[in-house]
């Protein structure tokens, strides 16, 4: 099994000279977050370190959130160097208000789901130094900020806030951010109808395994929703997975010291369209998980390419939505079939999926003249080169070029920034 550090370590190499890996990821600026809960790290796949980075969690202090009031979720842009969004994804806000119970999903209560664009809608990471924040919804090649209001009906009292996000591209992860507050003002009617936060990509809680290349769609986002709405501009199709949490609180979990079973599979149900589309009035919360009709081995999978993507002048927005309204419907164009890579030097692409056969777990492979991999469970999906790169013999290296600034361009899968020449 390849370690999430070594496939970040190849993407950095192969995507020119980076200082430091972790210097390109990203962390919440607001709300505050506790110190040491916010390093730029994705958690360990094990789980030892969830949640919040494994710091020990206050039970009192912390900002003070009115129920009712409006916030902002936004995001340290360091200046313009923190620049790894990974293609964007989704991201959850849920509430704890029983520290003892941190490691139990059930017991995070979810008061918003960004389903896509979160942080970004972009195909892979901003240039060096170039990622910037957003000062419009419909703006693109930016940072997204997010207004949310912290539902009434919660209950008053200490609490943690915690930010999960379910990046696009790379290495199947969570990460998660948390901040101590402070609830005032909270009725405490809505706590029993709001959703478990949804976990996945973490041993020792589930098997669910998020796929790449599709912004996750939450089995059970809850009431309080954002939807990318807009069908213009890029972005990745959504899928909602039928694992990973739920709206009723489970008997048991699999936690670190529980005895209780891991679920059979890590099954994802496929979306019926490659992109939203866009509705006539506010689209629905999806209020069940749909079925599972192709479910996998328990055993994480090698992860493919998702539905057709596609590309246009960018109009991307927002929409705040509640549960309990009719549905949009969608058209179900018929997904295009990934192409064999252009024929050069390097392994054959397996049918359907765009992967290629590999032995070499951990090792890049030279794909073709525009595109690597890298070797994890047998195979590996293709990844666009940088600028003035080439691979050869499994050898990311770097064509001769000028030092003079590049011009900015979007990246591709992995860590990618120019190197100061």
């Amino acid at each position: 099994m390849l370690g999430s550090t070594n496939i970040l370590a190849y993407a950095a190499i192969a995507a020119t000279t980076l200082s430091t890996v972790c210097d390109a990821h990203f962390f919440i600026s607001s709300p505050t977050p506790i110190q040491g809960s916010a390093p730029k790290d994705p958690l360990e796949a094990s789980g030892s370190n969830f949640p919040c980075h494994g710091v020990a969690l206050p039970s009192s202090g912390g900002e003070k959130m009115a129920a009712g009031s409006s916030q902002n979720l936004k995001f340290e842009l360091n200046g313009g160097l923190n620049t790894a969004v990974h293609g964007g994804g989704s991201c959850q806000l849920s509430l704890l208000y029983d520290i003892s119970k941190a490691k139990d999903p059930s017991a995070w209560h979810v008061i918003y789901s960004i389903e896509g664009g979160c942080p970004a809608n972009i195909k892979g990471n901003f240039p060096e130094g170039g990622a910037v924040a957003c000062t419009s919804e419909d703006e693109g090649d930016c940072v997204h900020s997010f207004d949310y209001t912290i539902p009434q009906g919660v209950k008053s009292g200490n609490a943690i806030l915690s930010w999960t996000w379910f990046n696009t591209i790379g290495n199947r992860e969570i990460y998660q951010n948390c901040a101590a507050v402070e609830i005032t003002d909270g009725t405490g009617s809505e706590m029993s109808s709001l959703p478990a936060m949804f976990v996945a990509n973490v041993a020792s809680v589930n098997d669910c395994h998020t796929a790449e290349q599709e912004a996750v769609g939450f089995p059970e986002p809850g009431k309080y929703v954002i939807q990318q709405t807009a069908t213009n501009g890029f972005s990745y199709p959504v899928s909602t997975l039928a694992c990973g949490g739920g709206a009723a609180a489970p008997s048991s979990y699999v936690g670190a010291s529980s005895t209780a079973a891991a679920p059979t599979s890590s099954a994802y149900a496929a979306p019926s369209s490659s992109a939203y589309a866009a509705p006539s009035s506010a689209p629905a919360v999806p209020t069940s998980a749909p079925a599972v009709t192709n479910p996998v081995s328990s055993a994480p999978p090698a992860y493919q390419t998702g539905g057709a993507v596609t590309e246009t002048t960018y109009a991307t927005t927002f929409a705040t939505v509640t549960a309990g309204s009719p549905g949009p419907s969608a058209s179900s164009p018929a997904e295009a079939a990934p192409s064999a890579l252009a024929s050069s030097p390097g392994p054959a692409a397996k049918s359907g999926d765009g992967s290629v056969p590999c032995s070499n777990d951990g090792g890049v492979v030279c794909i073709d003249a525009t595109h690597f991999g890298i070797c994890n469970f047998g195979s590996a999906v293709p990844m666009p080169l940088a600028a003035g790169t080439t691979c050869a013999n499994g050898v990311v290296s770097r064509k001769k070029r000028s030092a003079r600034h590049m011009e900015r361009h979007r990246r591709g899968v992995g860590h990618v920034h120019e190197a100061k020449l």
